[in-house]
């Protein structure tokens, strides 16, 4: 029996993420240099942070590290971007989130962007939830 919240899932979700987000820094489009309004940083310095810690997240979760700091690591990115995601949601100013990276590749994702961020975010906080709780049991 397939289990929904899974390790290799979160993993397949963070390394298509990091592609989409290095895709668009390689593209170089003119919302990069653009100050992101709730970290007050510009978008390539964000992305290019984010995209690092994605990758040493799915890095850890193929290590040998225990699984409670495997799930700490993923909870930790996954509720991040939810915290984000619910500001992004409150705030007055309506910006364009590139969390995602270009999504001119498909067109047909865009407009449910916000759905699949926060579905992601929720998805990778309970699948880190997960793996401190299997360690826990175990």
């Amino acid at each position: 029996m397939m289990k929904i919240f899974n390790k290799n899932v979160a993993v397949c979700i963070l390394v298509i993420t990091s592609l989409l987000k290095i895709a668009s820094l390689i593209k170089g489009e003119a919302i990069l240099n653009e100050t992101d309004p709730l970290i007050q940083m510009p978008y390539s310095a964000v992305q290019w942070m984010v995209g690092v810690v994605e990758v040493l997240v799915v890095l850890m979760l193929y290590s040998q590290t225990v699984n409670a700091w495997k799930g700490c690591a993923l909870g930790c990115l996954g509720a991040s971007f939810l915290v984000y995601r619910i500001f992004d949601m409150l705030s007055p100013d309506i910006f364009y989130c590139i969390c995602l990276g270009s999504l001119e590749l498909f067109p047909a994702l865009k407009s449910f962007q916000s759905t699949i961020l926060t579905s992601v975010s929720l998805y990778l906080t309970v699948t880190g939830i997960k793996l401190i709780c299997t360690y826990r049991a175990g």
